[in-house]
């Protein structure tokens, strides 16, 4: 969420995401994912793409919770940008280099930038969790679905 943010600000989107209507947020959704690129303009792994989408896609429906439901996962509603998503996806699966690793280690800066989130601030239980869980997984070296496979003690 705060890569899309990000995004807006240098894009120049002055009006607040609450002000914003469905068709102006797709728009600039699809311009967001259509332009994407890491700090080095690498491309981002599919699998990354999609965990941006379902972060985007939380970070919406919390933002927009009390007045309007938003769910970015509705194909016929959101049909344009899952078109652009899902042709952005193969676009990256085509092109894709065969010769690097599929998992690189997260950058010093995307850590910090996590850390420095509101989300996973410790001023709430909620923010307490998420950071505790962002903790166990760095520092364990967690993957794909090894933190879920951990028991609740």
């Amino acid at each position: 969420m705060n890569l899309f943010n990000s995004y807006r600000e240098a894009a120049n989107f002055t009006n607040p995401l609450e002000l914003l209507d469905d068709t102006t947020l797709q728009k600039q959704l699809c311009q967001f994912f259509c332009g994407i690129r890491k700090s080095e303009k690498k491309e981002y792994a599919p699998s990354s793409l999609h965990v941006g989408f379902a972060a985007i896609a939380r970070g919406l429906s919390d933002i927009f919770y009390p007045n309007r439901i938003i769910n970015i996962y509705d194909k016929y509603k959101w049909k344009r940008l899952h078109k652009i998503f899902d042709g952005r996806i193969k676009q990256i699966q085509d092109n894709q280099d065969t010769s690097r690793k599929k998992t690189d280690a997260l950058e010093m800066c995307k850590i910090k930038t996590i850390l420095d989130s509101p989300n996973i601030q410790t001023n709430t239980p909620k923010g307490l969790t998420y950071r505790v869980w962002f903790w166990l997984t760095l520092l364990c070296n967690l993957h794909s679905g090894d933190p879920k496979r951990l028991k609740n003690s």
